[in-house]
């Protein structure tokens, strides 16, 4: 947890591989903090394709965007606030998203911890 003079509190939560960031504001006549929410939270993570597994165009649609090859590289970019899901971009660019629990049984290389 980080708390600096300027009424902002930055949380942060260990999330299996990745640290989630989350804001807080003090609201001075209310006299408590509220969070400043966010769609997606920076992951930035690299990691390497175990078995394929395709990305989805979005979180509603399931076009499949690229199948993720065997021993290619991949950057975990972010993840969905609302669900478990993650934003990947292959080696080739293409991005998408892939479920959690997806992710890690199929990529190698993430700093996964109980």
């Amino acid at each position: 947890m980080e708390i600096r003079g300027n009424g902002i509190v930055l949380v942060d939560d260990w999330m299996g591989f990745w640290h989630r960031r989350d804001k807080y504001v003090l609201e001075a006549k209310k006299g408590q903090f509220r969070e400043v929410e966010q769609d997606l939270y920076g992951v930035g993570r690299e990691a390497k394709v175990m078995k394929s597994f395709p990305l989805q165009r979005s979180l509603t649609d399931s076009s499949v965007v690229a199948n993720l090859a065997p021993d290619t590289e991949v950057l975990v970019i972010a993840a969905a606030r609302a669900s478990n899901w993650y934003l990947i971009k292959s080696s080739t660019s293409l991005m998408g998203w892939a479920r959690i629990d997806i992710s890690a049984k199929l990529l190698d290389g993430l700093p996964w911890m109980d």
